[in-house]
């Protein structure tokens, strides 16, 4: 079974020669089986119970939205409205390894990336302590909003209803910071695409985008798709990190970009450990299957 097991990860995690590395079927039998427990409610119980490093971030993740003054992008009076509601988004996504709506982007977009933001921000900083290794995967029809600025609101970056959505324009400002400072603790991200989604992009962005892939040559990978466009039920990111002791956890949001908000729009967050069934794998995996084999470079994610 282990032997199985490191099989099937490794086919994930070296995204070349896919074709021959897996059967197709078998994934779908998997991500059916992950589906299923999750309706009957198989998977039930507090994952926060199994594992005491899940216990360290939790803890880590309520006392960075309780002390957020000291977090560099976090300092503001919009984020402060949104403490309750964080506490209340994170226990329930520890509660059961997954979080999963169906509302607004307006409902839901500040609370979904502030958790983004602040995970990044803790993983990081838990870089060389609690965790080993941590990659990121950004998966939108355009590189990400966040190294496409400086801080400042261009033409085009985000929608209109956004720029003018206080609560909303302080994600977009505040992961401007706090995706930088995650590769300056040695974070790894790979930005993924459409290889025309560059282009979508005004010249200024493009700049600063390259900028950032210059400043971070070792942490930041640019990865262009062989294809035209990503399903919004792909859209967003996905994060794979290896503890001390080797065990390999995940963190995934389901979200769009901020230039494409949707009225109406289902949304998840993930966290977990990355075993067979848990929702976390479910949904990695299902993400990586369906957008990865359009790239014609390696991705380099930790394996268990």
């Amino acid at each position: 079974m282990n032997k199985m097991k490191r099989h099937l990860q490794k086919y994930y995690w070296i995204i070349r020669d896919i074709n021959t590395r897996w059967c197709s079927p078998l994934f779908w039998l998997l991500a059916m089986l992950g589906s299923v427990l999750l309706r009957t409610g198989t998977l039930t119980g507090s994952i926060y119970d199994k594992d005491p490093f899940i216990q360290n971030i939790h803890s880590r993740v309520i006392e960075t939205i309780k002390h957020s003054d000291s977090v560099p992008g976090l300092k503001s009076e919009e984020f402060n409205t949104l403490k309750a509601g964080l506490l209340e988004r994170w226990n329930a996504l520890i509660e059961k390894g997954v979080f999963e709506i169906t509302a607004s982007d307006q409902e839901v977009r500040p609370y979904f990336v502030a958790l983004q933001g602040i995970v990044e921000h803790v993983l990081s900083n838990e870089l060389g302590n609690s965790v080993r290794s941590l990659t990121g995967v950004i998966h939108t029809p355009m590189p990400a909003t966040p190294l496409c600025t400086k801080g400042n609101v261009s033409e085009e970056l985000v929608d209109s209803s956004i720029e003018k959505d206080p609560l909303r324009l302080f994600t977009v400002k505040a992961r401007t910071t706090i995706i930088r400072d995650y590769l300056f603790h040695g974070g790894d991200l790979y930005v993924v695409y459409p290889k025309e989604g560059l282009t979508k992009r005004t010249a200024i962005q493009q700049q600063i985008y390259k900028n950032e892939l210059n400043t971070y040559p070792s942490h930041l990978f640019d990865r262009p798709l062989d294809c035209e466009c990503i399903d919004n039920d792909l859209i967003g990111a996905s994060y794979l990190f290896k503890t001390s002791d080797g065990k390999l956890f995940a963190f995934a949001i389901k979200i769009p970009q901020a230039n494409s908000p949707q009225e109406l729009g289902c949304f998840g967050l993930w966290f977990g450990e990355f075993e067979i069934t848990t929702p976390a794998y479910v949904r990695i995996s299902f993400v990586l299957e369906s957008i990865l084999k359009h790239s014609s470079k390696p991705i380099a994610l930790p394996d268990s």
